[in-house]
């Protein structure tokens, strides 16, 4: 008996022994499996970081283009307001104008009837009229 006894004890150790082998074999696969997710969760969240930093600075500039267009909204309007200026005075200038016509053809029509011999000719009697008056007047100084 016990040869038998032995024998049952040996099955026992041996089964005990390959249990640690297997226990030990799936812990190192537990840790080695445990490692490699810690790897791809670190990799996942620096990823992660990586797309978040990128959506911050597309939206930054994403900000800053609203900001251009938003200040060229406001020049092109100042632009409309000048134009706009502009054609009310070209309009007003040329209701001035169109208003005034007759008055500016019959001025232009007096300059057109002086007779320039003539009144060149009324200057030079009254310089010789006057030069002999300022040459007495002259003496008395």
């Amino acid at each position: 008996m016990d040869n038998q006894s032995n024998q049952a004890y040996m099955d026992d150790h041996t089964l005990l022994a390959e249990m640690l082998r297997t226990e030990k074999r799936v812990l190192r696969h537990a840790r080695i499996a445990n490692l490699i997710s810690l790897v791809l969760v670190v990799v996942l969240l620096g990823s992660l970081l990586a797309v978040v930093l990128r959506v911050g600075g597309m939206a930054k500039q994403a900000q800053e283009a609203l900001k251009n267009f938003d200040t060229f909204v406001e020049t092109a309007e100042q632009a409309q307001d000048t134009l706009e200026d502009m054609d009310s005075f070209i309009r007003n200038a040329n209701r001035l104008l169109t208003d005034n016509m007759d008055e500016l053809t019959e001025a232009v029509g007096k300059l057109n009837s002086l007779d320039i011999d003539t009144l060149n000719q009324a200057i030079q009697n009254l310089y010789n009229v006057i030069t002999p008056l300022a040459n007495f007047f002259g003496q008395f100084r």
